[in-house]
């Protein structure tokens, strides 16, 4: 059984994508058959996980079905790496979801706490609605849990050197029984054994929680597309949303296995500097001053990173559009011969990405080199100033220390790593919330059917009547406008003055005039205009009007079938 946990069990071999989170999430509720390892049965009870779509009768055993063994040493997982043992493993092979990992919940439950930062109903709220406490409220209590796990493995990790340096001192003195020694070696074998425990607990936890901000991101993101007003749709490439899906929720699902690094991290250079006080003395003071010198160098390069990472992702959304619109216009730029014009142009683009991408990239390799190398700074610094003030270097000081400046190795390298990280979470949060508080099309309500559904007053209608000397209205159509020699007489410009019309949402209204114009006439809307579902005035001023045919206005094929059924209903007398 630990063979099988080895690869689960092993240092830094966490889950790492989402396949790794699908096999080790618990699977669902009880009452579902339990796996035999007779690969017959196996056979009878999972016919039908050959198939990949994700479904609900794939093999579970519930929450409560697990013994605290089972739990701690990731259990539940033996007949799924039984299987595998014996045949290749698929998707359809892997346990079910819980109900409150998939997709739907998790949006379910971030979009609740989201709606309350934009009402400012929820708790915390601040001025404008934060991504990162509706993520923190959402999902926070299972990876402030994993906190609690992170918190025994770093204690329990100083355990090692204090027992390493006892065996050394029993081992030089021989006068010491040999139970003394076995109990040392114990205690070394427990402590190792519950940091691993804790460590794959606690891996296990953040990757799950950082799976659900890259669901709740990638669900929050498209929902907002559907909704989106055509304003906002005009000013967000398909590129740019795309991006959002993929690099920045990716980005979220990053962060959370270290993101505790931000107090461990301290609580680790705390204990450390304390026990090699302890050892050394004030000599440690100048592996301190070291460390606390590369502080301020790590804020520089830190904010460095925050200005190339904005400045990437930008050039990265407006390659993507460009390219976007490429593919989308193919056929134009085919038959315009316009392809190297567009070919230069992406070049441009990419070449000016690389650029950004390499400063960035260079950056991060000054970062990384400058904190793999601290650790081995501090402890030379260290010792030196310990042989300088005259003292002896013993075996059992010396190896206690080395092994405490290798505890000191992993805070002192993941800290700036992790402080990175959250510089560039903070920039993917932004960007999200500023396409999640883009407008949004706003659908007509429905209203009463007590009031009018369109209300004008005094309102005053102008147009050219040289398009009402055009027109072929027939007889039978003057007399129900009221004559069109009627209407020649009025003024040139000026047909209807403060016309007042009331329609009721259970009428219906056919009002008819020779409006339509050619593009250069000017028709003019004096007056107001109510619509109760959602209220607007058009003010009498000449800023209401617009070179434009008016709003409704039907076009010549729309006026001739109008006018052809118009003539049908009069002739059969309807």
């Amino acid at each position: 059984f630990f063979g099988y946990l080895a690869p689960i069990m092993a240092s830094g071999s966490a889950v790492h994508s989402d396949d790794d989170i699908a096999l080790l999430t618990p699977p669902g509720p009880p009452g579902r058959k339990s796996v035999s390892f007779d690969m017959e049965q196996q056979i009878e009870i999972f016919p039908e996980m050959m198939n990949t779509e994700i479904r609900d009768d794939y093999p579970s055993i519930g929450y409560g079905m697990r013994s605290l063994w089972s739990t701690l040493l990731f259990g539940w997982m033996t007949p799924l790496l039984d299987l595998g043992k014996q045949k290749p493993l698929e998707h359809g092979d892997l346990f079910a979801l819980l109900p409150e990992d998939r997709a739907e919940a998790v949006a379910k439950v971030f979009n609740a706490e989201w709606e309350r930062q934009v009402e400012g109903t929820g708790r915390f709220c601040r001025s404008r609605p934060s991504l990162a406490l509706a993520f923190i409220l959402a999902f926070g209590r299972p990876f402030a849990a994993a906190g609690v796990f992170k918190l025994v493995h770093d204690l329990s990790q100083f355990v090692g050197p204090y027992l390493l340096k006892k065996t050394i001192l029993f081992l030089s003195d021989r006068e010491l029984p040999m139970s003394i020694g076995l109990v040392y070696v114990f205690g070394l074998f427990l402590s190792n054994l519950l940091m691993s425990v804790c460590l794959r607990q606690y891996f296990f936890q953040c990757y799950r929680s950082g799976l659900r901000l890259r669901s709740a991101a990638i669900s929050a993101v498209y929902r907002k597309a559907l909704r989106l007003s055509s304003g906002s749709m005009s000013q967000k490439s398909t590129g740019e949303i795309t991006n959002l899906m993929s690099v920045d929720a990716q980005r979220l699902q990053d962060l959370t296995p270290y993101l505790h690094a931000m107090w461990y991290s301290v609580l680790q250079i705390g204990i450390s500097i304390a026990f090699l006080w302890m050892e050394l003395g004030p000599s440690c003071l100048a592996g301190l001053f070291v460390i606390l010198l590369t502080i301020p160098l790590t804020k520089y390069i830190a904010t460095k990173m925050k200005v190339m990472q904005k400045e990437l992702m930008k050039a990265k959304d407006e390659r993507q559009k460009v390219n976007n619109e490429v593919i989308s216009g193919m056929k134009g730029i085919k038959m315009q011969a316009w392809e190297r014009s567009f070919q230069e142009r992406l070049e441009f683009l990419r070449d000016t990405e690389l650029k950004v991408l390499r400063k960035y990239l260079l950056v991060k390799a000054i970062s990384g080199t400058l904190w793999n190398a601290t650790p081995l700074i501090v402890s030379v610094v260290t010792f030196a100033c310990y042989i300088i003030l005259g003292n002896t270097l013993e075996v059992a000081n010396a190896l206690t220390a080395l092994a405490l400046f290798e505890i000191l190795r992993f805070p002192l390298f993941m800290f700036p790593t992790v402080m990175n990280n959250v510089v560039e979470a903070g920039v993917t949060c932004t960007r999200l919330e500023e396409f999640l508080l883009s407008e949004e099309r706003v659908p007509p309500g429905p209203g009463t059917l007590t009031l009018p559904g369109i209300k004008i007053e005094a309102g005053t209608f102008m147009w050219d009547t040289a398009t009402l000397r055009q027109s072929t209205l027939r007889p039978a159509e003057k007399a129900v406008n009221g004559g069109h020699e009627k209407v020649k007489k009025l003024s040139k410009k000026e047909q209807m003055h403060r016309m007042e019309l009331e329609d009721k949402q259970w009428e219906m209204m056919v009002l008819q005039a020779q409006l339509h114009a050619s593009e250069r006439e000017i028709w003019r809307l004096e007056g107001n205009c109510f619509d109760p579902a959602s209220p607007v005035s058009a003010p009498a001023s000449p800023s209401a009007s617009s070179p434009r045919s008016p709003p409704g206005a039907l076009s010549p094929w729309t006026q001739n079938r109008f006018l052809s059924l118009y003539r049908a209903n009069l002739e059969a007398g309807t």
